[in-house]
């Protein structure tokens, strides 16, 4: 009649239901149609009559889900382009589904449909848990350790999904995860000049240095290193941290290889406060340069008087360096060419105000960004970023709870130092 009715055609199966057989009460009912698309967002707690799929692989990937969350295995009865149908992997079994194409709602459909499985539903082995499927569920795991052992894996798969898989599917796994990291890692490279524009763009008057080099041969030059020190960290660094800084350098822990070179700072309560951060390919003497040359560029370091490095170099030690084997040299030269000021804790000026002698700070940083150095290399540096950013932001938000000039910690410090000087006696 030219118009769209409410109920299913009575030509799709599942259209109308009649239970009167030879009786002469008319007991047949007519079902209302629905808009029951599938939703790859929502999990499926169970199928049901008109389901409607955009393909049959978004059928076969919800049918492989739904067998894991219910504990049974299935195999396919017939397989092609049009229609998919499957039942249960145990013998005698009635659960069966049927899903084919209908010309009139230009969809897939779920055309048949039972429920109740015949067997005792609870395996442990399912032919259907692939290597994809378990690269697709296990991605940010195997991502976070690629170096991932197969036995570590499949208990990881045992606990959470409840089967056991083979070696071979971990492997499997593995390989399909590490090839989409190696396309990403591949891809973040191309697009790294672009990322530093962004950066500069973003945060003006920021330092944010790539050196690569071009090689015969190849249509791309060859990334080295990049140094990143962004201007409202820096300013931030300038007019309220103390005059000490820890270096420290961790490595990458991705399908690239290389170190990360780290400066870190104190704020007026004396905690952690990243400065700089760069990637060099490795940690030599000419990357240690290259940083530390940005770095007093950046910061204003000078000669470096007034600043410590928290060398945990004392005066004391310096006999049993002499006893080393050409210890006498290296002792020669430290005191001769490098001013005691710089490095030794017993000689630091009041500008500092900071005992401090370890590096503490940096290995911190280190364990907060162990994450991150598992991903491509602009993932990581965004990772980093927005991590600084956040911080400074949550304790500037503090500095307004402070119930004096001075933050917690130092008002803390003191206290214990009025106590301690109470017992004093002036002789």
């Amino acid at each position: 009649m030219g118009y769209d009715s409410d109920y299913l055609d009575s030509s799709d199966p599942g259209s109308y239901e009649d239970k009167s057989g030879e009786s002469e009460v008319d007991d047949a009912k007519r079902y209302k149609a629905s808009n029951n698309c599938y939703c790859p967002n929502t999990q499926l707690e169970d199928f049901y009559l008109d389901l409607r799929f955009d393909d049959l692989k978004s059928f076969k990937h919800e049918l492989v889900q739904f067998s894991i969350r219910k504990g049974f295995a299935f195999q396919y009865v017939k397989n092609d382009g049009t229609r998919v149908r499957e039942k249960c992997a145990a013998k005698g079994c009635k659960w069966l589904v049927f899903c084919s194409w209908c010309s009139g709602k230009k969809m897939h459909v779920l055309k048949k449909y039972i429920a109740e499985h015949s067997c005792l539903v609870g395996t442990s082995k399912n032919r259907r848990v692939t290597g994809k499927v378990i690269a697709n569920r296990f991605f940010d795991v195997i991502n976070g350790m690629p170096f991932i052992k197969p036995r570590h894996l499949k208990a990881m798969v045992r606990k959470e999904l409840g089967v056991f898989i083979s070696d071979k599917v971990c492997r499997n796994a593995k390989a399909i995860v590490l090839r989409k990291l190696k396309k990403q890692f591949k891809e973040d490279f191309l697009v790294l000049n672009s990322y530093v524009l962004e950066l500069k763009e973003a945060n003006p008057e920021s330092t944010v240095t790539v050196v690569s080099k071009r090689q015969e041969g190849l249509q791309y030059p060859i990334f080295q290193r990049i140094y990143i020190c962004l201007i409202p960290i820096r300013e931030g660094f300038m007019a309220g941290c103390r005059n000490i800084i820890g270096l420290d350098g961790c490595f990458l822990k991705g399908l690239v290889k290389g170190m990360i070179l780290m400066v870190v700072g104190r704020d007026g309560n004396n905690q952690m406060f990243p400065v700089a951060w760069a990637v060099v390919e490795n940690e030599t003497t000419e990357s240690w340069v290259w940083f530390i040359q940005h770095l007093s560029s950046d910061l204003r370091l000078g000669d470096g008087l007034g600043w410590s490095t928290n060398k945990v170099d004392m005066l004391m030690h310096l006999d049993r360096m002499r006893g080393l084997k050409r210890g006498t040299s290296v002792v020669e030269d430290l005191l001769e060419n490098w001013p005691i000021e710089g490095w030794c804790c017993a000689f630091f000026n009041d500008v500092l105000k900071c005992e401090v002698i370890d590096n503490n700070m940096c290995e911190t940083f280190n364990g907060v960004i162990l994450e991150a150095r598992h991903k491509a290399i602009i993932t990581m540096f965004e990772d980093i970023r927005q991590y600084c950013i956040t911080r400074i932001v949550v304790k500037r938000e503090n500095t307004g709870k402070w119930k004096s000039s001075c933050g917690p910690r130092i008002c803390a410090r003191i206290e214990k130092e009025r106590a301690k000087s109470g017992k004093w006696q002036v002789e």
